[in-house]
Formats: structure tokens, C-alpha cells, sequence
């Protein structure tokens, strides 16, 4: 439709096939193929006849609310605009009795920059998830990738096309799989799940202690918290789809997001006020910068200090992150892709939500990690055992990746400096340090501001 009643827009990496080149093509050649095939990114586009309201409380997107509505269509394509998928919901009703016309195909090859002699036909094998009355496969493959075999699929219903797909061998019937997770994956969940209840359970238990006892940081925990909750509601709030009737956007959209932000904040609350007197009597130098910014002394040396030295060990950490990623650009490291696994989703192609998305994040991190190593220093006794115990899980954390060779010796080295940073420097330097590290791994630090990039590249700087 010219004009649908609402619309969504998203980025996305086209991994699946960038992760094939990099696991069958010698490195660091296949990187070369992509000056020819164009940047590895896919836009996303989805309109609909009625207002987008998602059935769950993760936002509007490319399949919530599902695609159902006759009429409602998604449409994706390259970073070059070549269509990559497409699909469309076909009216409910049969339009009449009539035969379905015969369906023109090479509008759709050249939609999708596909050359027709380089294709075979044949007969189709893949099952279209819409309707369709009439469906056809080729065969073939393209200049850039004469070696990589692929496989275009589309159907149509009543001479409209509602499907279309550009499939390779990275391509499986995700319908008909059992979803399986990697070892690595497994562990990192597992340990994200252990320490979050750990630390809910403790956090309830000292933070209550401490209240009847009087103690605790009250005032500072307020403001901690009251920071969190504005950084996470504005967040929320300028990425929301606003869409539909008043009553089901205050049901769907805004109480979740009240009830999510709360939570998070409460959480930050809780584990400050668990925390502070004890580590004001036990390790109190990890709490010097972090009390004086909150007494608003900006200039107090301490403050600049951990403020630098968490800036420096956060860019240090990203730029691994970029080398790990960029190192089979020059040596034969197979199965290692180019960027980490992160796009702009829908609502994210704001600058302003991903800086202040970062600015929570990096705040709730560094005072989990901090409960973490304050939970080990009660049970084990001893700061240095506390500090190992401290650098395992973190490097539970951060285990996983393309290529176990450069991945798990990044990962001891992440664990090794976020330990040493959190026991020896303290808060405000953990804090900035996982700020720094975020935004220089994944906004890229041009001074070119005409690229697309520059909304977010001038923002970071």
C-alpha cells in the first residue's frame, strides 16, 4: 500500500552468509569478495493496515505482531537495495472463481539484481509460509560467488507475488529444526542465571539487614537508582512504537516498560544498599572516586583519575575486540567474521537510544560484578582467592565466539584486566570502563560525517 496505517524500519547483519565464507573460503581472502558484494548489512522494512501492536513485551518488529494481516508485507533487502526477502500476506478471501494467472518471474530476478541465464529451474522444494497458488525454484549462482550454489524461491497468489527468498547452503529449514545451543552458550547462560539469582537472594538479605540496622548509603542509593530509571524510561520511551489505541499501548507498550525499568532500578537499589556498608568498613578505597562524584566534586582528582584509567582500559578492550575480529583480514585464522554480532534492531537506529541504552548498562554491570566480588570476599575470606574467583566468572561471561583460538585467550585477557580494574582501582573506573568499551566496540569512530554512520559516530565523539 502507498499508505499503510504503520510502518517499522530496522538494520540487520547479514550473518549467515558472511559466517559460511569465513568457515569454507581461505582467509584472509573471502574478505575481498565483499568489496564486490557490498557491506554486509540488510534493511528491513515492514508496513501494515493496521497499527503494528506487539503481542509481547520486547517492542514492535519484524515478527511481533505476527505477520497474519491480510495485507501486512516485509521486505528486505541488501546494503545495495537488491532484494533479499519478501513477504506478503494474501487476502483471506478467494478474489473469484477464476484460474490464477500465469505469474511473470523476471521482474522479481531483477528486483533482486539476479542475471535469469545464470538460474535453472526446478522443482521447488522449499514451502513458502504464506499462501500461494502458484510457487517456482531456480538454481544457480552469482558472478561475485561463482563456487557458492544458491537457490531462489518465490510463490505467488492471484498474480501478486508474496514470496520471495535468496537461499544458500547457510540456508536451513529453521521451521522443521530443534533449536540446539553451543557448549560455550550453555555455560555463559548458566552462569548468567546463577549469579543473578545469587545476587537477588543475597542483595534481599543485606539490604534488609542494613535498613533495620539503620545503615547504608540511602541518599546515594536513591540517586543511583533515580538515574537508572530516568536513563532506562527515556531509553524506552524514544524507542517505542507508538502505535494503536490508547488502551492497548498503555496495556502492551508503556506497563511493561514501567514494570521492567522499576525492576532494574529496585535491583540497583538493593545491591547498593547491601553492599555500601560493608564495603565502606572492609574495602572502602574502591568507593573513594565513585562517593566524590556523587558529592558532585567533578574536579576532585580521584574522580579523573579512575574516570581515565576506566576510559583507557575500556578503549584497550574494545580494540581487541576489533583486532580478534579484523586479524584474519592479514592472517589465515579461519571461521572469525569481521564485526561483533550487533546491528541497530527496530527503534535502534536511534543514536540517542543506543548512548543512553549503554549509559544503564554500563552502570548495572560494574555494580553487579562489584556484588559478585563482595559475595566472594564473605565466603572465601582471602582477596586474592575472592579476585580469582571473581576473574573465573567473568570469564565464564565472556567464553563463546567464532574461533576458539583468538577468541578464548581474548577472553582471559578481558577477565584478567576487568578484575584487576574493579579489586585495585574501584567503582567509577568499572563504570567507565564497561561505558567505553561498548560504545568504541560497536560505534565506529569516523570523522567522516557524511557516511550514514555519522549519526552515531559525531554523538560517541
Amino acid at each position: 500500500e502507498k499508505d499503510p496505517a504503520d510502518s517499522l524500519t530496522w538494520l540487520e547483519r547479514d550473518y549467515d552468509p558472511l559466517r559460511y565464507l569465513a568457515d569454507h573460503v581461505p582467509a584472509p581472502g573471502w574478505r575481498k569478495l565483499y568489496k564486490n558484494l557490498g557491506p554486509p548489512m540488510l534493511f528491513g522494512y515492514r508496513q501494515s493496515p493496521r497499527s503494528l501492536v506487539p503481542s509481547g513485551a520486547n517492542g514492535v518488529s519484524a515478527t511481533d505482531p505476527p505477520l497474519e494481516v491480510s495485507g501486512m508485507v516485509n521486505v528486505v533487502t541488501d546494503a545495495q537495495g537488491r532484494l533479499r526477502e519478501f513477504r506478503a500476506v494474501p487476502p483471506q478471501l478467494e478474489p473469484d472463481g477464476a484460474p490464477a494467472p500465469e505469474f511473470d518471474w523476471s521482474p522479481v530476478f531483477t528486483a533482486a539484481g539476479l542475471d535469469p541465464a545464470r538460474f535453472q529451474k526446478t522443482e521447488p522444494t522449499w514451502v513458502p509460509p504464506m499462501p500461494f497458488d502458484t510457487r517456482a525454484e531456480w538454481k544457480g549462482s552469482i558472478p561475485e560467488l561463482p563456487d557458492v550454489p544458491l537457490t531462489v524461491s518465490a510463490a505467488a497468489f492471484r498474480g501478486k507475488l508474496v514470496y520471495f527468498d535468496l537461499l544458500g547452503p547457510w540456508s536451513h529449514p529453521e521451521r522443521m529444526e530443534v533449536q540446539t545451543r553451543s557448549l560455550a552458550l550453555r555455560i555463559t547462560q548458566v552462569t548468567v542465571a546463577i549469579v543473578l539469582l545469587g545476587l537477588l537472594l543475597a542483595g534481599v538479605f543485606f539490604a534488609r539487614r542494613n535498613l533495620r540496622q539503620g545503615r547504608g548509603d540511602r541518599s546515594g542509593a536513591f540517586r543511583i537508582a533515580l538515574f537508572v530509571f530516568g536513563v532506562v524510561i527515556l531509553r524506552r520511551a524514544v524507542s517505542m512504537h507508538y502505535a494503536g489505541s490508547l488502551p492497548a499501548w498503555v496495556s502492551q507498550d508503556f506497563v511493561p516498560a514501567i514494570a521492567f525499568t522499576v525492576f532494574i532500578a529496585g535491583f540497583v537499589w538493593m545491591i547498593y544498599m547491601a553492599l555500601e556498608p560493608y564495603l565502606r568498613r572492609r574495602i572502602p578505597e574502591l568507593l573513594i572516586g565513585w562517593a566524590r562524584l556523587l558529592e558532585g566534586r567533578f574536579r576532585d582528582p580521584r574522580v579523573g583519575r579512575d574516570v581515565l584509567i576506566g576510559a583507557l582500559a575500556g578503549m584497550g578492550l574494545a580494540l581487541m575486540s576489533h583486532v580478534v575480529n579484523g586479524v584474519s583480514t592479514w592472517f589465515p585464522f579461519q571461521h572469525q567474521t569481521t564485526v561483533p554480532a550487533f546491528m541497530f534492531g527496530p527503534g535502534g537506529t536511534n543514536p540517542l537510544v543506543y548512548l543512553l541504552n549503554q549509559s544503564a548498562g554500563a552502570v548495572v554491570l560494574a555494580f553487579v560484578l562489584l556484588a559478585v566480588y563482595f559475595v566472594f570476599r564473605v565466603a572465601l575470606r582471602k582477596p586474592l582467592l575472592a579476585a580469582l574467583a571473581l576473574g573465573v566468572v567473568v570469564l565464564l561471561l565472556n567464553l563463546g565466539g567464532e574461533n576458539a583460538v583468538l577468541e578464548i585467550p581474548a577472553a582471559f585477557i578481558e577477565a584478567a584486566l576487568i578484575t584487576w580494574l574493579l579489586t585495585r582501582i574501584g567503582l567509577l573506573a568499572t563504570v567507565t570502563m564497561s561505558y567505553f568499551q561498548i560504545l568504541m566496540t560497536y560505534v565506529a569512530p569516523s570523522f567522516d560525517f557524511s557516511g550514514w554512520y555519522a549519526s552515531f559516530s559525531l554523538p560517541a565523539l
